[in-house]
């Protein structure tokens, strides 16, 4: 990367308030894009579910800091955080259908336990499971929202996005917790290669039947991950590890939306 480029990523990118308000929107953008090819743009669904993802992103970040079950926990800003997101449920329920509503009441509830449930040593269990709601549930719902309907293409595409989801929740847990030896290990930076490696095959094994020779796009992803691999390989500090780790999901879900762009509606 040249100097240029890394100052306008730790100025820009790396800013937290630019993170908070981008992450939501990377996980929608791909089957929002899709469902644009079937039907007009749904505005007040669309923000709904922005409005719903970036209520649940603040409830995610603040029980990784607090336990779910103390009395502490219970303060006005969360309590006033709850309220919004059993609101925002209500209205999407009201304004698509009870599946909706129901696959929201379950994101909910896994963002609400999963740091309880990998205290007591489900870990693997509970990055599979949040990893599957991330990349595959959200990516559904933003098309459904829109089209009420859903292809076995995305179904596919999603496989991809999954991994991609797994990557960053197995790092954001060993970088967020008091368990620090994985991250060190030769072991651990080996899965990690082997995981990215899938990423990129998966990626191009599934979506090369639609997207051909745009694909090639997915390089531009590369300069990221190689540059998370160096932090950690160099134990670089962690909040900037898992910044630069966000950095990659986030281009890897806008290059994928790129890609769809430029093939449905450009060629």
């Amino acid at each position: 990367m040249t100097q240029t480029f890394k100052h306008f990523i730790e100025q820009f990118l790396y800013n937290p308030i630019v993170l908070v308000f981008l992450r939501p929107l990377s996980y929608l953008i791909i089957g929002t894009v899709y469902a644009l090819q079937y039907n007009s743009f749904n505005r007040s669904v669309f923000f709904l579910l922005y409005l719903y993802l970036f209520t649940n992103y603040y409830i995610e970040s603040y029980l990784s800091k607090h336990e779910l079950f103390a009395k502490s926990t219970l303060t006005l800003p969360f309590i006033l955080l709850e309220i919004i997101n059993l609101v925002l449920i209500s209205t999407l329920a009201v304004s698509t259908n009870y599946l909706v509503a129901l696959l929201t009441i379950l994101y909910s509830l896994i963002m609400h336990f999963q740091h309880y449930l990998k205290s007591i040593g489900w870990s693997n269990l509970t990055i599979l499971v949040v990893s599957f709601f991330k990349g595959g549930i959200i990516t559904y719902l933003s098309f459904f929202t829109q089209v009420h309907f859903l292809p076995l293409e995305l179904l596919k595409w999603s496989i991809p996005l999954v991994l991609v989801n797994i990557l960053v929740e197995m790092h954001t847990y060993y970088l967020q917790t008091t368990v620090q030896q994985p991250i060190l290990k030769k072991d651990f930076l080996l899965k990690t290669l082997i995981l990215i490696t899938l990423i990129y095959l998966t990626t191009i094994f599934l979506l090369a039947s639609t997207f051909g020779y745009l694909l090639v796009l997915f390089l531009f992803t590369v300069p990221f991950i190689l540059h998370f691999i160096n932090m950690i390989h160099r134990k670089k500090e962690k909040k900037l590890c898992l910044k630069t780790l966000f950095l990659y999901q986030m281009t890897y879900l806008f290059v994928f939306t790129l890609i769809e762009t430029i093939s449905f509606y450009l060629l």
